[in-house]
């Protein structure tokens, strides 16, 4: 059995066991599961909620051949800050603190953001001589630079010129790329400037088999009563935060013209947006804010969903963990995303693209799917069949969870 390191500190801490279970803790445990002894590294912060999941730092949390170690930054308010930077490189410097007092693993798996806290990973591993996995599920540093104004990126570029320099060593420095989506790993190996091989691999974000029934019980009376309200209605639903990112905007403005008697739109999550447009829809009673969700009010509100809302405000390649959710439903898929989400739905009829920043585009995507029963059985029927084909959870990680094992064992 192996002794394995992942690392990462963008999920949420599963303490209270009711939160979303996401990337880094499913593969920890379908290896643990295997009989593997798992050590996951992660914040102390909580990422989503903006708030801190622990209050002492470097607490040791264990779960069944899980052992989680708590690293505590500084943290922040919002994405793009320099706090963020700040709390990132606090992180970091206590993790290269702690390894070198820990058991040497035989393996480590390093999520990619943050670029600065993989360098280290990467670093410690190359000295210890234990092989090294960097999961790449954004592009790092070099997503910064969308938010600079055009003109001034090469000032950005400046800025972060050793940001860009750790993410290229920790990159280079790895053993196996694996990554969200293709045009992920594509980005990857252009920065490694090497071709892909044996050990580059692809693993979808995926997501679970709904269980219609599981759980239903536990729900709260108010988010029974909007799940009420759902009922012979077409249900827009929107799965993330508020950030400036997702192009709340866009939905809010979408949601205007469209909410009726005979569609409803149901905005999730927090962030520092929602608020303001929570406020807006105040006096509405065909748009629902349910805030942020745990596992069993997702699947609920995914089983009364008729469509998945995936905006983002910039042109990227980022694969929304959110898009499996809703296939995973049968949800045809309305986004504004590029890379992988847009090919496949374009390919395999999963949904409809809409242009970035456009709410007449999004608009008009709506209607297409309101208008045309036939055109939404065939996208809802497609969406079925791909997260079958693509995204199931169970195939992913132990998809993963052997190519781990081929990885170390190769060195």
């Amino acid at each position: 059995m192996l002794n394995i390191w992942i690392i990462q500190i963008g999920e949420p801490l599963l303490i209270s066991g009711d939160e979303r279970k996401m990337r880094s803790n499913l593969l920890a445990e379908e290896l643990a599961r295997r009989g593997h002894q798992v050590t996951l590294w992660v914040s102390a912060f909580d990422h989503n909620a903006k708030k801190w999941a622990i209050r002492s730092g470097d607490d040791l949390v264990k779960r069944e051949n899980i052992r989680i170690v708590v690293l505590r930054g500084t943290g922040y308010r919002k994405n793009v800050s320099l706090a963020r930077i700040i709390d990132h490189r606090l992180i970091s410097w206590r993790f290269r603190k702690q390894a070198g007092r820990e058991e040497k693993p035989d393996i480590i798996v390093a999520s990619l953001p943050p670029h600065d806290l993989t360098y280290q990973a990467v670093k410690y591993a190359g000295k210890a001589g234990v092989p090294v996995i960097v999961d790449i599920r954004d592009p790092w540093p070099n997503i910064f630079i969308d938010h600079f104004p055009e003109r001034i990126r090469f000032l950005g570029k400046a800025l972060l010129f050793n940001d860009f320099r750790m993410a290229k060593k920790a990159i280079n420095g790895a053993d196996s790329l694996t990554a969200v989506s293709n045009s992920f790993l594509e980005w990857g190996l252009r920065y490694a400037n090497r071709q892909k091989s044996d050990q580059d691999r692809v693993f979808y974000l995926g997501y679970h088999k709904l269980e219609v029934e599981t759980g239903i019980g536990n729900l709260s009376e108010e988010f029974r009563e909007v799940l009420e309200e759902l009922n012979d209605r077409m249900a827009v639903t929107y799965i993330g935060t508020f950030s400036e990112t997702q192009g709340p905007s866009v939905m809010t403005e979408c949601a205007k013209r469209l909410a009726s008697s005979d569609i409803a739109f149901v905005f999730t999550g927090y962030g520092q947006h929602y608020e303001r447009a929570k406020a807006e829809f105040k006096d509405h009673n065909d748009v629902f804010f349910v805030g942020w969700l745990n596992q069993i009010e997702i699947d609920a509100l995914l089983v009364k969903s008729s469509v998945g809302l995936c905006p983002y405000s910039i042109d990227s390649m980022i694969f929304p963990n959110k898009a499996c959710m809703y296939l995973s439903a049968g949800l045809p898929v309305v986004s504004s995303y590029r890379g992988d989400l847009h090919k496949l739905i374009e390919s395999e009829r999963l949904g409809i693209n809409f242009s970035i920043g456009d709410p007449d585009s999004l608009e008009k995507a709506i209607r297409s799917l309101k208008d045309n029963a036939q055109l939404y059985s065939e996208m809802s029927r497609n969406a079925r069949v791909a997260f079958e084909r693509f995204f199931l959870e169970s195939d992913i990680y132990s998809g993963f969870a052997e190519h781990l094992k081929a990885v170390a064992g190769a060195k």
